[in-house]
């Protein structure tokens, strides 16, 4: 029995090393999306105080 719990766990342990170059990419991705939102709400800030005016 303890054979086979630790056979999952080995499998379990390579899926996620699969996963992890993918998870990178995700994560550098989330964080070029945030700074490109964030531009953009300054982006919007200035327009409308100039809108304003």
């Amino acid at each position: 029995m303890w054979v086979k719990i630790i056979e999952n766990v080995g499998e379990d342990n390579r899926e996620m090393r699969s996963a992890l170059p993918s998870l990178s990419e995700i994560r550098k991705d989330t964080l070029k999306l945030k700074s490109k939102y964030e531009l953009l709400s300054k982006d919007v800030e200035a327009i409308k105080v100039k809108l304003a005016v």
